[in-house]
């Protein structure tokens, strides 16, 4: 028998949003704050409240090659719950590398701060429970067409802590896939395993039996599957369904117990501020950089003036930089190729000197997956080589 932990809730957020990231520049830097509130029916104790913020830095090594920081900060509180209060800040950095199309590979490291301040220590109850998590992370991610991905993270945690109770050490993987399953809607899972041990927190295990051999360490093996579904009915309507499963074995009898949670609901954005390009979003605006296409032969242009070498990636050449050379630059600081393409809707970018550039006044921009964007141009059928009804392929992370 499942137990409700709530009969209905309502949660309202608002999230401020801003991104500097220069033309021509493999720096990106976000800057995210949320502030949200939920009220839950009669079985919760109490409402919450939650305040994040979050600035992520971005910077591209080399065509291959980006490194990822974050520092990020959590206020939580509940009512009629406090010992559930948070206060927290975490840091993070990453070194990702593209070994080739649609795959990535990352390896870094995160710590955090966490205080509880309501979770307070004997013997004088005026210093609250400190833990500062410390792990080493590595991850693999797989792009599976537009909005496919498989992906996998493996980490180890050393969890240090003003109280032996709350010290631990031990593995954490995760399993995570997604993709599209029909027009707008979009089914997303993930599987997690945990190991917890607790050196330094002994407990009694066999009673009835000596002291000697009734104390030992303790473990927990923790185990979590979990999946969400979300239709979307418009811009700012969506449907969405979600649920977790959670079971915990312990040689402590106290630690071992299972949870599921099942979610579903509506999500409105009532009020939207500030412009956001749609997917493939036409830019009619027309420029003299812009492909220049007759039949199936495209002509490239970029203007760069100051690089030492230029060249076209994109669906058409495996996203590799040695394929599809520029010449240039000429008087006016261009560079330009002409390159053959089957009738099709291609997607492109250009790589300058190394560093992965967003096509300047494409036809028509799409989001690459992973925070940029590429350019997009059709060739018209019949304009002779091999039928192509789309390019799926995904470029690599810069």
């Amino acid at each position: 028998m499942i137990s409700p932990v709530s009969e209905g809730y309502f949660t309202g957020s608002s999230r401020l949003f801003f991104r500097w990231d220069p033309p021509r520049s493999p720096r990106r830097l976000d800057l995210v704050a949320l502030a949200s509130g939920t009220s839950y029916g009669s079985q919760a104790n109490g409402n919450d409240s939650d305040l994040r913020l979050t600035a992520r830095y971005r910077e591209g090594l080399g065509s291959r090659i980006i490194l990822n920081t974050s520092v990020a900060g959590w206020r939580f509180r509940r009512e009629e719950a406090a010992i559930f209060d948070l206060d927290l800040l975490r840091g993070e950095a990453r070194l990702g590398w593209a070994p080739r199309r649609n795959w990535l590979v990352s390896l870094g490291a995160r710590y955090t701060r966490s205080s509880y301040p309501n979770r307070l220590l004997p013997p004088d109850s005026t210093k609250a429970e400190l833990q500062q998590p410390f792990d080493v992370v590595f991850g693999m991610l797989r792009s599976l067409g537009r909005t496919g991905y498989l992906g996998s993270e493996l980490s180890y945690r050393v969890v240090a802590s003003n109280t032996p109770r709350s010290r631990y050490r031990g593995p954490v993987v995760v399993l995570r896939a997604g993709t599209e399953v029909i027009h707008r809607t979009f089914l997303s899972g993930y599987a997690v395993y945990g190991r917890r041990d607790y050196r330094e927190s002994r407990i009694l295990v066999r009673p009835g039996a000596t002291a000697a051999d009734s104390v030992e360490a303790r473990r927990d093996d923790a185990w979590q599957i979990g999946m969400n579904l979300e239709r979307r009915l418009g811009n700012r309507l969506r449907l969405f369904l979600e649920g977790d499963y959670l079971i915990q074995n312990s040689n402590a009898s106290f630690a071992d117990f299972d949870q599921a949670q099942v979610s579903i609901g509506v999500s409105v954005d009532v009020v939207a501020l500030g412009g956001r390009r749609e997917p493939s979003a036409v830019v009619s605006r027309p420029s003299p950089l812009a492909p220049l296409i007759s039949g199936n032969e495209v002509r490239f242009r970029i203007l760069a003036p100051r690089a030492d070498s230029v060249s076209v990636v994109g669906g058409f050449n495996g996203w590799d930089p040695a394929r599809n050379p520029l010449r240039g630059p000429g008087p006016d600081g261009r560079w330009e190729a002409t390159v053959r393409l089957a009738p099709g809707i291609w997607r492109y970018a250009f790589v300058v000197d190394g560093v992965w550039t967003v096509p300047p006044d494409a036809p028509r921009y799409e989001p690459d997956g992973f925070g940029g964007r590429n350019g997009m141009l059709e060739v018209v059928a019949g304009s002779g080589g091999e039928a192509v009804t789309d390019d799926d392929s995904i470029r690599p992370r810069r």
